[in-house]
């Protein structure tokens, strides 16, 4: 919401680097208010931004939750987050933490910047071309607004993040040594060691990664209790996707902009879902088409609003809601023909509302789950503890975050109806390491990995 409200010149954008991220989760608004009958949000946020909020956006509904329940679901967070690693091997992420950036397309690494004699620790992003810098910028900027949303969330319960054994971070405060300590003693290591470099990166990623899981699980126990669908932000989404072993795609996949496949077909993942359809709806890029019809972002939001109203979107909401509320003993095979009728009419939407701009057709895709269980990790499986065991199949639907940037790329002329609300003021590129892939596991004289 925050990002919407940037993008419609309700608050000012300080960093440039966010402009894309923006557009992209405004395009996850549209997609909401066309494929959900109605939309909630939780109230707590500081109370100037709730009541700006109630104000502009009338047509989302205030959840209502008491005080203990949602407490209890804080604190639940709070310890599901407390038990997921940041793990780092040589210097880069892995395990589950590996599998979250992969879903961002992002490789970061550990290295020491040279600057004559003195060194300094960065967390840099290793990147194959120009491409793939434009996608870490605007991917880090959300990065740092997720520590913003932390800073205004005061009743949260989040635990203190610490690094053991010189390569795993971890959120329980008496296993282990802090982060600046951690910090202190790989420069110790190393006697041309001056601090960190580019302020605090590795501190982003490593606190932004503990508060997407908290807010992650947060969600996911307020929807359950209310009966609603979360509707995550981008990265947490991400997070959902690598919890759910999905394949990550890359920038060779274009899988984007195939515009002979329209149809919704099944994922392949990395650790099979069991019992489970994992399916890819693609679908138009909804943002272009409505500023084809439209000056600014506040009118396309006003346009979606009665758009939703079109006969394929009820019938869509129709068909997403048979899907979610089959009983689980009913034949996978009444939930194949309820795929199937996606399917057909998904492809209609695709044919009257997909928009080819000077770069290429504008499509994107969301990532949808049905079936009575799914096959998770141990460590991230928890993260939907309760759907497994639910009466009813999972119907849930999630967006690829690098997906939605690579169709921001594409917008052409778009791009600037979209950005022509924005209040920039001094807003500028805030600077952010990157290292040419190539020199991963090397050496020269403007850097090299850590030991």
């Amino acid at each position: 919401m925050s990002a919407v409200e940037r993008l419609l010149a309700i608050s000012e954008t300080r960093n440039l680097l966010n402009i894309d991220h923006d557009i992209a989760c405004f395009e996850k608004l549209i997609h909401t208010i066309l494929f959900y009958d109605e939309i909630y949000l939780v109230d707590d946020y500081i109370e100037y931004y709730r009541n700006r909020r109630k104000s502009t956006f009338s047509f989302i509904k205030t959840a209502q939750i008491s005080d203990e329940d949602y407490r209890l679901a804080s604190e639940e967070a709070a310890s599901f987050a407390a038990d997921q690693p940041f793990e780092m091997a040589d210097g880069e992420p892995a395990g589950e933490a590996l599998r979250f950036f992969e879903q961002l397309l992002l490789r970061p690494q550990l290295r020491w910047d040279i600057f004559v004699s003195s060194e300094y620790l960065t967390l840099t992003y290793l990147v194959g071309g120009f491409d793939e810098k434009n996608l870490v910028g605007p991917t880090i900027a959300a990065y740092g607004n997720e520590a913003t949303d932390f800073g205004r969330m005061p009743n949260t319960q989040r635990a203190e993040t610490v690094i053991l054994d010189r390569s795993l971070v971890h959120r329980r405060s008496y296993q282990g040594e802090t982060l600046s300590t951690f910090i202190k003693r790989i420069g110790h290591d190393n006697p041309n060691s001056k601090g960190v470099g580019h302020k605090d990166t590795l501190a982003k990623a490593v606190f932004a990664y503990g508060w997407i899981a908290e807010r992650s699980r947060f969600y996911e126990n307020i929807g359950r209790s209310l009966g609603l669908t979360p509707i995550l932000s981008p990265l947490r989404d991400a997070y959902a996707l690598s919890a759910l072993r999905m394949q990550p795609w890359t920038l060779e996949d274009k899988l984007i902009y195939s515009a002979n496949e329209i149809s919704v077909r099944t994922i392949t993942s990395a650790a099979q879902l069991t019992d489970c359809t994992a399916l890819e709806f693609r679908q138009p890029f909804f943002s272009s088409w409505l500023m084809t019809k439209t000056d600014d972002p506040r009118a396309a939001l006003g346009l979606a609003l009665e758009l939703r109203n079109q006969p394929e979107f009820s019938q869509a909401r129709d068909q997403l809601a048979n899907l979610a509320h089959l009983s689980f003993l009913e034949k996978k095979a009444e939930i194949a023909n309820i795929i199937r009728s996606i399917s057909d009419n998904n492809k209609s939407i695709l044919d009257k509302y997909a928009v080819n701009t000077t770069n290429g057709p504008s499509l994107s895709f969301s990532i949808g789950l049905s079936g009575p269980s799914v096959g998770l990790s141990a460590g991230l499986g928890q993260l939907f503890r309760g759907l497994k065991s639910s009466r009813h199949p999972i119907a849930r639907t999630y967006r690829s975050l690098a997906a939605d940037l690579l169709a921001v790329e594409r917008l052409g002329g778009i791009h600037e109806k979209l950005t022509c609300l924005l209040k920039a003021g001094k807003a500028g590129y805030p600077s952010f390491s990157t290292t040419p892939v190539f020199m991963r596991k090397k050496e020269n004289e403007y850097g090299r990995p850590i030991e």
